[in-house]
């Protein structure tokens, strides 16, 4: 990367010369079994690599402004080893310096499910091109479906989301089918029997066949337990979770939606005391 950079820099002779953001792709070597990297190396690792990245940028350009990472949600090992994708969306929503571009699930992968055919990172480029462009053009970090709080009422899980365009969709027809549309809710770490599931605006409400005991540990996950019909990602999950962005792109002669799918993501769920 360094040395591309330090080449850039050399052609471009007397012209200003900056490099913007890092395309960032990586973390299926650290969710193979025989490596597994913990949520936390792989978090502050991650974190530290941008601090470092940035700093060589500066000084082999001369700019002044930070470089950060666009970075895909590994859907890949999300099931199996979710460490990983965890720890890149909650850098997302920490850092300033990093955006996510989308997670993978929806896109289509290779003989080896673990790579995306040429027509899937062509897909997932456009995605990228578009959080350049917020960031570039509109001056923001980059759109995506943010899980920012799960609520229990009684025996129905609120979830609540920012969501780019509203309002949220359960969608099988566009993205395969997955029990219960990618949702799984833990109490005391046992799994909850979903009698339904209904999203609404910024919000998705489970029903649970029954109301978890008070003082109940409550934990909902989306995307990192069960994968869709058809699918073959190795060791990974999806779920059916969209937003109504209308975006799309031509592939081939077929096109694309650039809706954003939800983040693989896990939250506790606190009790509504009616306060």
């Amino acid at each position: 990367m360094i040395k591309h950079i330090t080449e850039a820099k050399r052609l471009s002779g007397d012209k200003t010369y900056k490099t913007q953001v890092i395309d960032w792709g990586q973390g299926e070597n650290d969710a193979i079994y025989t490596v597994r990297t913990p949520y936390a190396v792989y978090k502050s690792e991650l974190a530290q690599l941008q601090l470092d990245v940035s700093s060589d940028i500066k000084e082999i350009t001369g700019q002044s402004e930070t470089a950060p990472f666009i970075t895909y949600q590994m859907s890949y090992a999300a099931r199996t080893w979710p460490d990983i994708a965890k720890a890149q969306l909650d850098l997302v929503r920490e850092s300033p310096y990093f955006m996510l571009s989308t997670p993978m699930y929806h896109m289509p992968y290779a003989e080896d499910s673990i790579h995306l055919t040429n027509v899937g990172y062509k897909w997932l480029g456009a995605y990228v091109g578009r959080a350049y462009k917020q960031y570039m053009i509109d001056g923001r970090k980059s759109d995506f479906i943010n899980p920012k709080v799960a609520q229990l009422v009684g025996d129905e899980i609120h979830i609540h989301f920012d969501v780019p365009k509203a309002p949220l969709v359960l969608d099988t027809a566009t993205l395969a089918a997955t029990t219960d549309n990618g949702f799984k809710v833990l109490v005391n770490d046992t799994a909850a029997t979903i009698s339904g599931i209904s999203a609404e605006n910024d919000k998705v409400i489970i029903k649970l066949s029954s109301p978890p005991a008070t003082g109940a540990s409550v934990i909902v996950r989306y995307a990192l337990d069960y994968l869709g019909a058809g699918l073959s990602i190795d060791g990974g999950a999806s779920g059916n979770l969209r937003d109504s962005t209308t975006d799309s792109i031509e592939i081939a002669g077929v096109e694309r939606p650039l809706y954003h799918v939800c983040p693989h993501f896990e939250l506790t769920a606190f009790t509504d005391k009616g306060i």
